[in-house]
């Protein structure tokens, strides 16, 4: 939950951010139309690279993805396990070719691995936590190319107020 102060005027601006320019931090399936998604996560053995289905900003500080398992998994429920601390994560999101989405993290830590079955296989929510996040969003021209400045905003924990 979020508390009240700056941290949640923080929350809100990142979200009036990408409401003014269209955007919103929730992603569809993978399926819907050009969206694109991909995350990378340093230091994860057999892996570290990801295509999601969707993922989700649930906390100002902590971002879910759900993918499909694979060989990493273990390495994953590892780090998990011990919540070393594995450097960087970054998060790209394509909405329909007009505008690109990075999440870019630092200070991650795996905090949790959930195992799912679906009906195409099975399946992995990955919950990240990190210390600090800088959202940008990027306008794209028809053929996508960027098309004007990106809108940027840093938030980290040790500027979080309650």
């Amino acid at each position: 939950m979020i508390g009240s102060g700056s941290g949640t005027r923080g929350l809100r601006a990142i979200l009036a951010s990408g409401m003014v320019a269209g955007a919103v931090l929730v992603a569809p399936g993978a399926s819907a139309g050009t969206f694109a998604l991909d995350v990378h996560v340093d230091g994860i053995a057999n892996g570290g690279n990801y295509t999601p289905s969707s993922f989700d900003w649930t906390e100002p500080f902590t971002v879910q993805f759900v993918h499909t398992t694979d060989a990493s998994t273990s390495a994953l429920m590892a780090a998990a396990q011990d919540h070393r601390d594995l450097g960087n994560a970054v998060l790209h999101q394509t909405l329909s070719g007009t505008a690109t989405i990075t999440l870019a993290m630092s200070g991650v830590h795996v905090e949790a691995v959930h195992e799912k079955g679906a009906s195409d296989g099975p399946v992995e929510v990955v919950e990240l936590r990190f210390r600090a996040v800088t959202y940008t969003f990027q306008p794209l021209n028809p053929i996508g190319q960027k098309s004007g400045p990106p809108v940027t905003f840093t938030w980290n924990q040790n500027n979080r107020g309650r």
